[in-house]
């Protein structure tokens, strides 16, 4: 999978920080337009991590190396699965 997260980035998502790539991927998929604060907020408390938190600069930094072509791979991985069950 971080084969098709990265962007332009070599090194995106190596370091171990507050919000790793899962959480990126997650956080973006719970989204139900709220402020990016609120979903922040809202995704931590869902995980169960009330003490965690990060900045918005922070999450949009991390947000920004993802690639948009990952969403279409986890589609792809989806759709293989349900449809060979």
């Amino acid at each position: 999978m971080k084969e098709h997260a990265h962007l332009d980035y070599t090194n995106s998502f190596i370091r171990k920080r507050k919000m790793p790539l899962e959480d990126i991927i997650l956080c973006v998929l719970s989204k139900k337009g709220l402020t990016t604060a609120m979903e922040i907020h809202k995704y931590f408390i869902q995980k169960g991590a009330t003490s965690m938190s990060i900045s918005k600069q922070g999450y949009l930094q991390q947000r920004k190396k993802l690639n948009y072509e990952a969403f279409s791979f986890l589609n792809r991985e989806y759709l293989q699965r349900f449809l060979f069950l």
